[in-house]
């Protein structure tokens, strides 16, 4: 969705974003080379998530996911290849 968003800094907007029902997160952040503050989608409810391969690949600014403890909930997230 957001992949090669190369100048993606601020994902503040995708806050309330409702998610309940994807399935496939796959790649969705891939290549945001700016991207370094995940607190805005701390909160997603990932339950029903099945594919995250790669969600965060390229994603140079980005340290570490401690901003998303709660995602480590669903297995599918925790399995995720990175």
């Amino acid at each position: 969705m957001f992949c090669r968003c190369l100048n993606l800094i601020d994902i503040n907007p995708l806050r309330n974003w409702n998610v309940k029902n994807v399935k496939d997160f796959s790649y969705m952040f891939s290549g945001c080379f700016l991207l370094s503050d995940l607190k805005a989608i701390a909160n997603w409810f990932i339950i029903n998530g099945t594919n995250f391969d790669g969600i965060f690949s390229q994603c140079k600014s980005l340290m570490d996911l401690n901003d998303l403890k709660e995602w480590e909930k669903n297995p599918n997230f925790r399995n995720r290849q990175k």
